[in-house]
């Protein structure tokens, strides 16, 4: 699963609360049973990213998670996605395998994760592009053309190198720092904290949902926020990078 749709899901099963069954996590996600394969690879996945934890049938969004659900005004949303990526452990050794600020060809990239990662020769092509989706994401990555690609050097990002930003909009380089720095933003007022925020990556970007309250929301505010965050998931849907690999995610029941 790319980085992305990992965040997107897990801002989905937030959206509910930070602990649920393994059924209501199913059913936030669109799946009829707990049990399903498309369910379990899902949840496998989160796992992978360190997004999702628990055990027992009871799940819990982890603290990184929530950095990524809930950035406060000084998160760095880009520095979370990192670690997202890193916590993977097939993507980050094979991104320490490769060599750095070197164009390398996706093709072969795929064949490195086959012979000499334990991909299966009939994924490694989905992997590729899932690796490579999430690692530009993430500001590791840096695409060069339709066919190749740029393994970032050790404490370099995608804006440092020049790519396409893909971090927070929010966010500027300043000229000869070299690194990213945050906008000033408006004082809160009345002690206002982000009480509910979310942001989807799309392409070149975020589209963000930010609440700011010195009070507590009405229970009744929930369901609105809701569907609020299921409209932002479409909009996101319509404005993400053209998909690289196709494959149904859903039950057959």
């Amino acid at each position: 699963m790319p980085l992305g749709e990992a965040v997107t899901l897990i801002k989905k099963i937030a959206s509910y609360g930070n602990t649920h069954t393994d059924a209501a996590v199913a059913s936030f996600l669109g799946h009829s049973t707990s049990n399903s394969g498309p369910f379990r690879s899902k949840v496998a996945a989160l796992r992978d990213y360190g997004l999702l934890t628990g055990r027992a049938g009871e799940l819990t969004v982890t603290e990184l998670a929530l950095e990524l659900v809930h950035p406060g005004l000084d998160a760095d949303p880009a520095a979370s996605l990192r670690a997202a990526f890193m916590n993977c452990k097939l993507f980050a050794t094979v991104l320490d395998a490769l060599p750095k600020d070197t164009n390398l060809g996706t093709a072969g990239l795929a064949n490195t994760a086959m012979h000499n990662h334990g991909v299966a020769s009939q994924s490694k092509d989905a992997f590729a592009a899932s690796f490579v989706k999430g690692g530009v994401l993430a500001g590791l990555i840096e695409e060069v053309d339709a066919e190749h690609v740029k393994i970032l050097a050790d404490g370099a990002t995608a804006s440092d190198s020049g790519a396409n930003d893909h971090s927070d909009p929010e966010d500027v380089v300043h000229e000869g720092t070299g690194r990213q720095q945050s906008t000033p933003r408006p004082p809160a007022v009345d002690a206002a904290t982000a009480v509910v925020s979310h942001a989807w990556p799309i392409d070149g970007g975020f589209v963000r949902f930010t609440i700011e309250s010195s009070k507590t929301l009405p229970a009744s505010a929930y369901g609105v926020i809701g569907t609020v965050i299921e409209a932002g998931d479409k909009l996101a849907e319509m404005l993400a990078a053209p998909a690289t690999t196709t494959g149904d995610t859903t039950d057959s029941e």
